[in-house]
């Protein structure tokens, strides 16, 4: 069996899901959403009446109304996106900005499904247009605080770079005096490696077992560790003898040898059962 494993030692672990509490938490969670209808789902679980919510990458479409209608009339929704001269990738430059903004044309907001009243969120809404996308940043400036923020970057940049939207909640989870209840983000690609990645201390407790065809692959599982002796004890649960090993980040190769050791488990140079491990620094 050939496995190409790539092998990291991450000394800090992504914020996990958690169970909802009445109470904020230092780390509060980071969800991860897939779609629209999870988005919204998640603004049903976490989000109050009379909260004060960002949502960077507001579309002023259907999540935007179930915000503003969750918040309630003294809540504060503060919907933000970029100026749009073009349309982006499952985009349009054009907005639905009555219910939210109001015009001088006497609209009357959205017709909800149960009548023919319109709903109007004038009274809860603050709308703010970035000239720039890298201006995202003063909306935690100047002590600005949110209980909940909602990220939906692809909408405003056109691609789903899940590791710029993941280093986006960081910084505004490190510039808030007090912690939101939780970040929910819109990205299939943060959601598809969320589901791959398996803490190293669920896995040698026997929380999480890994698939036992685990092999290589192009979205493969990755097992964070918390410092160098948990980093080792993973080894005998993602190497086996045979695998092919590139450790990047390998110091003094001491773990490189033991890497070795695993994959050829006291094989012969000409036992073609023989893995192969390497170790990359600067």
């Amino acid at each position: 069996r050939l496995s190409l494993l790539l092998v990291l030692q991450i000394l800090s672990f992504f914020p996990q899901v958690l169970s909802f509490s009445a109470k904020r938490t230092p780390q509060p969670p980071i969800l991860a959403c897939q779609s629209t209808g999870e988005v919204q789902a998640a603004i049903s679980l976490f989000i109050r009446p009379n909260d004060v919510v960002l949502e960077l990458g507001a579309q002023l479409s259907g999540t935007s109304a179930h915000l503003c209608r969750t918040v309630g009339a003294d809540g504060k929704a503060i919907l933000v996106d970029v100026q749009r001269k073009e349309a982006t990738t499952g985009r349009s430059t054009q907005r639905t900005t009555r219910p939210f903004l109001g015009d001088s044309n006497g609209s009357t907001g959205i017709e909800t499904e149960s009548s023919e009243e319109r709903e109007m969120f004038v009274d809860r809404v603050d709308y703010q247009e970035l000239d720039q996308f890298d201006q995202w940043r003063n909306l935690y400036a100047g002590g600005n605080h949110y209980d909940v923020i909602i990220l939906d970057i692809g909408s405003m940049i056109g691609n789903d770079l899940y590791l710029t939207t993941l280093s986006i909640a960081t910084e505004f989870l490190a510039n808030q005096d007090v912690a939101p209840r939780a970040i929910i983000v819109k990205s299939k690609e943060l959601y598809s490696l969320a589901r791959r990645i398996i803490h190293s201390q669920r896995l040698m407790d026997g929380t999480i077992k890994l698939p036992a065809d685990l092999c290589r692959s192009t979205e493969p599982t990755i097992v964070p560790c918390v410092g160098v002796n948990d980093y080792r004890k993973t080894i005998p649960f993602v190497v086996s003898r045979g695998d092919d090993v590139l450790e990047v980040g390998c110091h003094f190769g001491t773990t490189t040898a033991l890497l070795y050791e695993a994959v050829n488990d006291n094989a012969v140079a000409s036992d073609k059962s023989s893995g192969f491990c390497a170790g990359v620094d600067i």
